[in-house]
């Protein structure tokens, strides 16, 4: 059995800013950037993003390349990684985003263990769990 690794991606301006002053999409990085981030798409189980990144671009985290999509049969995957969405606070309009709508898997997301049931059970519905971490305090 493969151990389990994770691997980050992201595109970075010379100055170290990971986005543009109003959050363009693809400020940064050119057609082979996007074709890493897709074969990387293509590799995982999974694809992390924090709740700003749902709020803000509407991704809808796919495998769309051809290639890559036959690389995930080929390897006996589904056809896209799952999505995990990280929100502290659960404030992201979710019911309007691509991710919920319309995903193969169903989201996990992955909140504040102070997030009551209230909080978490309109999101059950779209999406596989929702998750709040206990976290141990110090």
């Amino acid at each position: 059995m493969r151990r389990p690794f994770t691997y980050g991606n992201l595109a970075i301006s010379l100055d170290g800013r990971i986005s543009t002053a109003d959050r363009a999409l693809h400020g940064f990085g050119g057609p082979e950037d996007r074709d890493l981030m897709e074969e990387l798409r293509s590799r995982a189980d999974a694809v992390m993003i924090g709740a700003a990144t749902v709020r803000d671009e509407n991704p809808r985290l796919r495998v769309c390349s051809h290639q890559w999509l036959e690389a995930r049969r080929l390897s006996g995957r589904s056809s896209q990684p799952r999505a995990i969405v990280v929100s502290r606070t659960l404030d992201f309009p979710w019911h309007e985003r691509e991710l919920f709508k319309n995903s193969e898997m169903r989201p996990l997301v992955i909140t504040h263990p102070e997030r009551s049931e209230e909080h978490t059970s309109e999101l059950q519905s779209p999406c596989n769990l929702v998750c709040r971490l206990l976290l141990e305090k110090k």
